[in-house]
């Protein structure tokens, strides 16, 4: 296997440019954009998820990671929608993430349009 060494990456026009560091530090090492509604949650987009598991009742999911973290000190963050509430964020492991979503009284709740992004 080669190994590419490089200072910086920029796209073909000479713009977006990008440190190897950034790309390695700064960057979503995991996200999705999904569906939580109805029987089945589905994928819409994401990286280094491989699913998403309904875990039961209004509103609680996990996040499965197609490639486990080397630990589970990474940060959450993600939103729901334009509804007022609250995404918590319950158990990380290397290899996944609980969600639960909530409503501004604090009930659980389902949504259709959700977003999770994972730094480390």
């Amino acid at each position: 296997m080669s190994t590419l060494k490089v200072t910086n990456i920029q796209d073909t026009a000479g713009g977006n440019s990008s440190t190897s560091e950034e790309i390695y530090n700064g960057r979503a090492k995991a996200w999705v954009n999904f569906n939580g509604t109805g029987a089945t949650v589905t994928i819409r987009a994401g990286f280094n998820v491989n699913s998403i598991t309904d875990t039961g009742g209004s509103g609680n999911y996990t996040v499965n990671f197609s490639t486990a973290f080397s630990d589970n000190d990474y940060v959450v963050t993600g939103c729901y929608g334009t509804t007022p509430g609250s995404i918590n964020f319950q158990s990380p492991t290397t290899t996944d993430v609980e969600l639960e979503l909530a409503n501004s009284s604090g009930t659980f709740i389902d949504r259709s349009f959700v977003t999770v992004a994972i730094f480390r």
